[in-house]
């Protein structure tokens, strides 16, 4: 059967695919297919085992998709074929492994965060792409606000409730699931799950560090044992004035905090790392603590075009840059204020192909020698105020546009 067949309506194309694979589930009352890019469900009678229509489906997978779920395939399309049976379009995401145990709990989480369990929590339901672990089939979904209130431990032993009452059996010894319930909870730290056990943290590449994790975060949510967090800075920074909704950029975000502490002051923030698994995980964790933010795989580095902001900051970053003229060039054009974190001698290196590689380095005996030397690389910006020193030897400075 191909997309002509299926898709064909008085108002509706799908761009670039011309071919669906499709075939019948097991209970002939839906359709699969997929080309290259897309996978396509349609809906021919209803199904009394399952919990939400198609159309309900859809809404719950758009409902997660607008909220910035990471976890989520989104949808591209949705109609009815013109002989009347609704479908919707998803984004194809290859497969490339199985995902780990924390791989799918994280996933289980980010989608709590948002009121929604899955409803059918089982290997054949998920798409690894070799880091983030996706969820697909909503048709047995539940959204409940109920289950921002839970616990992350208390959710999963709700899973396996709701599993028992309607299935008759146990959730982790089913032969769908075979889950290992110690090995879950095991993930679990006073209810705190432990994001250095996933894939998207073990791959990603930005950090040097013993533990190979850069941010340290401990919450009652969410935890990860890093070299660094924010508690030593948090005096300094709270000295910076922001206005209400102030746009800012974080340039090397790593896992987030700094952008955290940016939303909590009222601020509009964008994150921005070389590395796509660690902003996925940054967007994870932000969604998981309810906030907002926007992260993007980027490396500054690269000369990129921003769009304008109020505020950069480039906290212990300026030094690992390759192209550092190039990043300078950019930003320069792109904000009104720059806030720096460095020390007087720095030396910076960056993650390539072949092992870790230096890029700048400098020397300077004072303050004044090197707030001089920033402005002479920042064009137009001069030199505001210097907010302390914090842990590393490091300062914080401030640098606005003439």
């Amino acid at each position: 059967m191909n997309s002509a067949a299926l898709l064909k309506s008085s108002d509706m194309t799908v761009e670039g695919e011309n071919f669906f694979n499709v075939r019948p589930t097991k209970s002939a009352t839906h359709a699969v297919g997929f080309n290259e890019t897309r996978i396509i469900k349609i809906e021919y009678k209803n199904n009394p085992r399952k919990l939400n229509s198609l159309e309900e489906e859809a809404g719950i997978i758009s409902f997660l998709n607008n909220h910035g779920c990471m976890t989520c395939p989104e949808i591209v399309s949705q109609g009815r074929l013109s002989s009347g049976e609704p479908y919707y379009i998803q984004k194809r995401i290859i497969s490339t492994g199985k995902p780990k145990t924390a791989d799918m709990v994280f996933a289980l989480l980010e989608q709590k965060s948002f009121g929604v369990y899955q409803g059918d929590f089982k290997p054949e339901n998920m798409i690894f792409d070799g880091s983030t672990c996706h969820l697909v089939d909503y048709d047995q979904a539940q959204q409940c606000d109920g289950f921002l209130k839970m616990g992350n431990t208390e959710f999963i032993d709700w899973i396996a409730g709701d599993f028992k009452n309607r299935r008759g059996h146990d959730f982790f010894s089913d032969p769908d699931r075979n889950f290992d319930k110690r090995e879950i909870f095991n993930l679990f730290r006073n209810n705190s799950f432990n994001l250095g056990e996933t894939s998207l943290l073990q791959n990603q590449v930005t950090t040097n560090t013993e533990t190979g994790f850069y941010h340290r975060l401990c919450h009652p949510t969410v935890f990860i044992e890093g070299a660094r967090d924010l508690s030593a800075r948090v005096s300094v920074l709270d000295k910076i004035k922001f206005k209400p909704k102030e746009e800012v950029l974080d340039v090397g975000c790593n896992l987030g905090l700094l952008s955290h502490y940016l939303y909590d002051k009222d601020c509009l923030v964008t994150g921005i790392d070389l590395d796509g698994n660690i902003t996925t995980a940054a967007k994870m964790v932000a969604n998981i603590l309810g906030k907002p933010i926007t992260f993007s795989p980027m490396d500054i580095g690269d000369a990129v075009k921003l769009k304008t902001f109020d505020t950069i900051f480039l906290f212990s970053v300026l030094h690992h840059i390759h192209n550092m003229e190039g990043a300078i060039s950019s930003i320069s054009k792109d904000c009104k204020r720059i806030i720096l974190e460095c020390k007087l001698h720095e030396g910076g290196s960056k993650p390539t192909s072949f092992g870790w590689t230096s890029t700048n380095h400098w020397e300077f005996n004072n303050i004044a020698n090197l707030t001089n030397f920033i402005e002479s690389k920042f064009l137009n910006f001069k030199f505001e105020e210097n907010y302390g020193q914090v842990d590393r030897g490091r300062y914080i400075f401030s640098f606005t546009k003439s």
